[in-house]
C-alpha cells in the first residue's frame, strides 16, 4: 500500500501553490476588473471547477478502492461534492438569463424565482445525504 510521507514534494508543493494563491489574492484582486469576480465569470467558473473535481476524483478513488470500506467511503462522499457543485451553480439557475444585469455586482440569478424545480431540491439533497 501506498503511502504519502508527510513532507513528501506532491504535498510541499500543493501547501506552497495554495500559500502563493492566498498571498496574491489580495493584490490581484486591486488590479482585477470587476467582472471578473461576477457571476459566471472566472472566478465562479473555477471554484465550480474545482468542486467538479472533487466529485470526479471521490468518483475514481471509489472505483480504485480495493478495500470495501474506503470504496463505500468515497461513494458516501460523492453527493457532498455533487451538492456543492449544484449549489455553485445556482441549481442551474446560471445557464438562464440573468434577471438583471447591475453595472457593479454583475447579472442577478434567483433560483426561487427563475426554476419551477426549486420546491423539490431541498428534499433531493436531503434524500442524497440519507
Amino acid at each position: 500500500m501506498h503511502t504519502l510521507q508527510p513532507f513528501s514534494k506532491g504535498r510541499v508543493f500543493l501547501l506552497g501553490f495554495i500559500i502563493i494563491g492566498l498571498l496574491s489574492s489580495y493584490p490581484l484582486a486591486l488590479y482585477l476588473p470587476v467582472w471578473f469576480s461576477w457571476e459566471n465569470g472566472p472566478i465562479e467558473n473555477t471554484q465550480a471547477g474545482i468542486l467538479l473535481a472533487g466529485l470526479v476524483l471521490a468518483l475514481c478513488f471509489a472505483v480504485r478502492a480495493k478495500d470495501k470500506t474506503r470504496r463505500w467511503f468515497w461513494i458516501m462522499v460523492m453527493p457532498f461534492w455533487l451538492i456543492m457543485f449544484a449549489r455553485e451553480l445556482g441549481w442551474g439557475a446560471v445557464f438562464l438569463p440573468p434577471l438583471y444585469v447591475d453595472p457593479v455586482s454583475g447579472p442577478i440569478y434567483s433560483s426561487s424565482l427563475q426554476l419551477g424545480y426549486k420546491p423539490v431540491v431541498y428534499p433531493i439533497a436531503a434524500a442524497l445525504l440519507l
